[in-house]
């Protein structure tokens, strides 16, 4: 079975920032970076690119059903992200399970390496000028 690229994350409405399912790591964004030194470049995309297999995404799935988000209330809101395997483990209301706020979509094109575009309007290569012939002498 071949691995194919995924974008994988968190959604928009997520009240946390990642949450990690079935040994991949869901964020809202994550950087590419190209260069070296002081030609470092940083690239913001959202969520992050990895090559995942069926496998992987079956066994995503399943543990997506054995973490939930649950959030507090009172003056300060927070939200966390459990496990229902923990030892003391207890379901609440209001817990939602992460498989509501990951996803997991098809690549076509790797961001993260470099590509050369060819523009529709862009003029054609000029014709290579032929070489001139040495003399012999």
């Amino acid at each position: 079975m071949s691995k194919q690229l995924y974008r994988i994350g968190v959604t928009p409405d997520c009240p946390v920032h990642q949450i990690t399912v079935g040994g991949q790591n869901f964020t809202r964004r994550s950087e590419v970076v190209t260069g070296y030194g002081s030609e470092t470049r940083r690239r913001e995309i959202q969520g992050s690119v990895v090559r995942l297999d069926d496998d992987d995404i079956a066994k995503i799935r399943k543990a997506a059903t054995r973490k939930i988000v649950r959030s507090t209330r009172g003056e300060r809101p927070v939200s966390r992200v459990h496990s229902r395997d923990a030892r003391f483990f207890n379901d609440r209301e209001g817990d939602v399970e992460a498989g509501k706020y990951i996803y997991v979509h098809a690549e076509t094109v790797d961001p993260t390496r470099a590509h050369d575009y060819q523009a529709l309007a862009a003029d054609p290569a000029p014709e290579p000028t032929p070489k001139s012939r040495r003399r012999s002498s």
